[in-house]
């Protein structure tokens, strides 16, 4: 009679580990500080699944593996800088003026986090000074300036077709964007209102135009 131990990938449940860990047909993988029998647990995996050296915007899956916790949360640093964006793939948010931002202090970076629940650790954020100066840095990176605001002259947002890349502008929750502002735009654009009120909130507004703009990169190929 003879014994031994059969390792495999399904575990109890059957479904193969590649699986379980969100591995799907033709994902990009990175994977870290790889164990030796990291190949043998997560085989077979999926058709057209390639291994990359490095982090990218396109990388689908990433499997880091690390022997302490200090060790991991500066992997987790170094590699959310190389991510793709979260939720409507935004590169980065840059924070102008006056504009409440998460390194102000235990009591900002609390209220900050209530309303964001992490995000604000997983989307890139940079914070200047000059609005101006940033458009204009912006400018010279190749980003069209889309201001969103309620003047009579934007144009629908859906009705416009945008130029990529996009640099989305959001202005004051009161008093919009500033007319020192308006040569550095490129275009300007407004959200379709049918009642009473002429604008949304400027979050509302933001999570609008941002959806749309991910709609016509996704499906309208645009």
């Amino acid at each position: 009679m003879m014994s031994g131990v059969v390792h495999t990938s399904l575990g109890y449940s059957g479904t193969p580990l590649a699986k379980k860990l969100g591995i799907k047909p033709g994902a990009t993988v990175f994977v870290s500080n790889t164990p030796t029998s990291y190949a043998k647990l997560v085989a077979p995996l999926p058709e057209g699944v390639s291994l990359a050296r490095r982090v990218t915007a396109t990388t689908d899956v990433i499997h880091l593996f690390y022997m302490s916790r200090q060790d991991l949360e500066r992997g987790l640093k170094s590699t959310r800088k190389a991510m793709r964006p979260d939720a409507a793939g935004v590169e980065r948010v840059v924070l102008c003026g006056i504009t409440p931002r998460p390194d102000q202090g235990g009591r900002q970076r609390r209220a900050i986090a209530k309303t964001a629940l992490g995000a604000e650790e997983s989307v890139a954020w940079e914070y200047q000074t000059d609005t101006g100066a940033a458009l204009r840095a912006l400018t010279a990176d190749g980003y069209r300036i889309v201001a969103l605001e309620t003047s009579p002259a934007a144009m629908d947002l859906f009705t416009w077709s945008p130029d990529w890349p996009v640099c989305l502008v959001l202005g004051h929750e009161r008093v919009g964007i500033s007319d020192e502002l308006a040569p550095l735009l490129n275009t300007v654009i407004r959200i379709p209102m049918l009642g009473r009120k002429g604008s949304l909130n400027v979050a509302t507004a933001a999570g609008v135009a941002l959806y749309e703009l991910l709609r016509l990169r996704l499906y309208e190929g645009r």
